[in-house]
């Protein structure tokens, strides 16, 4: 009698703690500011700037399934090194999208979607023969800082000259221009982007390629609890078992091919 005794004072104590934690969870998830940046087809604003893409999509669902109120004006679009710096130091704040690396799992929590991107040097089609046969040192690279592809060249240790700027739309305009040899970004990214700028993405095409296979994550500060953390992946595999996630990802994806 007295283990049976124990064992329901044990549950009786151990219940309103479990309940708790989901309640905590999904307040926090409630009250989270959301950090992106402008990185179409993952999140961009569209002609009537409203805040669309795979990852603020999702993100819909996620919170619909989890019976949250999602506030649209606690999505903030920001540089994406100001994204980085508020994700590593204030746990008020969540973000999309991030590419996933060794560096990035150490300081962040990261979350995958069941979508890989490729990363990927690209150049001019024009100038693709030319670029083929010079050392890879001859080359000018221009990288949106902090980004994926500034990360992986130092990661290879890729030995070209690197331009650091703070966008998308500023490296491929200095591709455009001819002020660099190649960019290092993602492809579906660029292609996206430079259809945005009123070019056609045949004119682009990758040189090396630097990662076929790159996870996209939904990102956390670091401490951010388990209770939360394993909420919000679990609605993405629910949400993935239904097939609501892929018509998302074919709307936006199907964009960069004109």
């Amino acid at each position: 009698m007295r283990i049976i005794f124990i064992f329901y004072i044990f549950l009786s104590l151990c219940t309103p703690v479990n309940a708790c934690e989901l309640k905590t969870a999904k307040a926090t998830l409630a009250n989270y500011i959301w950090l992106t940046e402008d990185y179409p087809p993952y999140n961009y604003h569209n002609t009537s700037g409203k805040l669309v893409g795979i990852f603020p999509e999702i993100l819909d669902l996620i919170y619909q399934e989890l019976n949250i109120d999602l506030n649209s004006e606690n999505i903030q679009v920001v540089p994406w090194a100001r994204l980085h710096f508020s994700l590593e130091k204030e746990s008020i704040y969540a973000g999309f999208s991030m590419t996933s690396t060794p560096i990035r799992a150490l300081k962040f929590t990261l979350v995958p979607i069941p979508l890989s991107s490729k990363i990927s040097i690209l150049v001019l089609s024009q100038n693709k023969e030319k670029l083929q046969s010079i050392p890879k040192s001859e080359l000018t690279i221009a990288v949106v800082r902090e980004d994926i592809g500034m990360q992986l060249l130092k990661k290879l240790d890729f030995p070209a000259k690197q331009i650091e700027t703070g966008s998308a739309s500023n490296i491929l305009k200095m591709l455009f221009y001819k002020r660099v040899d190649a960019i290092a970004y993602s492809e579906n990214v660029a292609y996206f982007q430079y259809n945005k700028l009123g070019l056609s993405n045949d004119e682009l095409v990758p040189l090396y390629t630097l990662d076929e296979d790159a996870s996209t994550n939904y990102v956390f500060h670091k401490s951010t609890s388990a209770c939360v953390i394993n909420l919000f992946s679990e609605s993405i595999n629910r949400l993935h078992q239904q097939g609501k996630l892929e018509p998302i990802k074919n709307k936006h994806l199907k964009k960069r091919f004109h």
